[in-house]
């Protein structure tokens, strides 16, 4: 899902096509980091212009649970707030990354897409899918970080 442009329109697809009942697993690369095309968490110094320089500094502070957790819980339960008000399915908002398909510095350099685990989530819940993974309640997936979702789309009624 990561190497889809349009990660909003493949998670609609999958909505369009999956079958009353369906199970879909999903197991992407979530969280896909924007220092990645650049191979900033692999180059050396000598080799980046000072903005690369200053950016690549910041990685371990950027990466930190700590400052993600203070970043994203937030965030999450805005949105959870947000779409659980509104009543009805909501778009998956996703960040869009500039690919490198010139030079495969690292993993996940040439993703486009960074999607965020509990977005994915709640494109589900919206659409009333039943979460099998992660287990839990709301708090279980404002924590939600990485590993596959699993959800079953709703019956269809008689």
């Amino acid at each position: 899902m990561e190497h889809v442009p349009r990660a909003d329109a493949a998670f609609a697809e999958i909505d369009r096509v999956l079958a009353a009942g369906g199970i879909a697993y999903l197991d992407p690369a979530w969280h896909c980091r924007d220092w990645a095309a650049d191979g900033l968490n692999v180059r050396p110094y000598r080799d980046l212009a000072f903005p690369q320089r200053v950016r690549k500094a910041l990685i371990p502070l950027r990466d930190s649970i700590l400052y993600r957790g203070f970043k994203q819980v937030p965030w999450r339960a805005w949105r959870r707030l947000r779409v659980n008000l509104s009543g009805g399915p909501c778009t998956l908002k996703y960040r869009r990354l500039k690919a490198n398909y010139e030079h495969f510095w690292c993993s996940d350099s040439d993703a486009c897409s960074s999607i965020d685990s509990h977005e994915a989530v709640l494109f589900f819940e919206s659409r009333k899918y039943q979460v099998l993974k992660p287990k839990g309640g709301n708090l279980a997936k404002l924590l939600f970080r990485a590993g596959p979702l699993i959800v079953r789309k709703p019956s269809a009624r008689p």
